[in-house]
């Protein structure tokens, strides 16, 4: 083999590494992805509950997994068995980490969501309805990774129009 054949060999090799590298770098996971499951003991709600007549939920399970190039949320709950007969709920949309509005569930309280990177372990999701923020969800994932903290803060509104103000802190578990 010639020298200048060579050299051009291992440049291709040195750039094909480097490109692996930043192709590995830019995949990297992050932490919020995964299935997670509430601990209601470790967890509060406050004010009215915005479904099934502000029953706090005795299960939750939140996924957040890779939808082609979006994140999918599903949310699972079932509520309290002497108060709404065990009666359960699934939302689920995708969307990305962009700052822009994407539809929300249909059965949500909220038309649309987004959401923003406030750092490298917190995500801050926005709801609105008929366009005006009314709610602030912020996911916090523990340094651990095995805790994700879900603080929201919002308004609910009856019948009425009269606007109530909820909020929860909710801690989930990360499951294998």
């Amino acid at each position: 083999m010639t020298s200048a054949r060579v050299r051009r060999l291992t440049s291709y090799a040195v750039c094909g590494a480097t490109l692996l590298q930043l192709v590995a770098a830019a995949q990297t996971k992050d932490p919020m992805l995964g299935r997670w499951v509430l601990d209601r003991a470790r967890s509060t709600f406050n004010g009215q509950i915005p479904f099934f007549g502000g029953v706090a939920p005795v299960k939750r399970a939140m996924t957040f997994e890779v939808a082609g190039d979006r994140l999918r949320h599903v949310i699972e709950t079932t509520l309290s068995d002497t108060q709404a007969e065990g009666q359960s709920y699934r939302f689920e949309y995708t969307f990305r980490i962009d700052g822009q509005e994407y539809p929300a569930d249909l059965q949500m309280a909220t038309n649309s969501v987004s959401f923003t990177r406030v750092d490298t372990q917190t995500v801050k999701r926005l709801g609105r309805y008929q366009g005006k923020v009314i709610e602030e969800v912020t996911y916090r994932i523990s340094d651990d990774g095995r805790t994700l903290t879900a603080t929201t803060v919002g308004t609910n509104y009856d019948a009425a129009g009269n606007g109530i103000d909820v909020g929860s802190v909710q801690v989930f578990t990360r499951q294998p």
